[in-house]
């Protein structure tokens, strides 16, 4: 996990790099799951025509929240035959 910023004394955390399609899989779970979350580099890789460049796309989460995330994406990796 990558530390970036704080919002109200919790650090914003890196939970996932990978795809843009799949980022937006993992930021649509956890929206489901009352977890607020965004993208970094989504608007970068979204115009990219190199591929390398479009593995490169972040879900940033907060702290407190990383257990239960690491939980949902662990699930859905599961199901695609991936680890977290």
């Amino acid at each position: 996990m990558d530390t970036k910023d704080l919002i109200n004394g919790d650090l914003i955390v890196q939970i996932y790099s990978g795809s843009l399609w799949e980022a937006e899989i993992i930021k649509s779970l956890l929206t489901q799951a009352s977890i607020k979350s965004y993208l970094n580099n989504r608007m970068l890789n979204a115009f990219s025509t190199d591929s390398a460049q479009q593995e490169n796309v972040q879900v940033m989460i907060l702290d407190s929240d990383s257990s239960n995330a690491k939980s949902i994406i662990s699930q859905y990796l599961k199901i695609r035959g991936n680890r977290f």
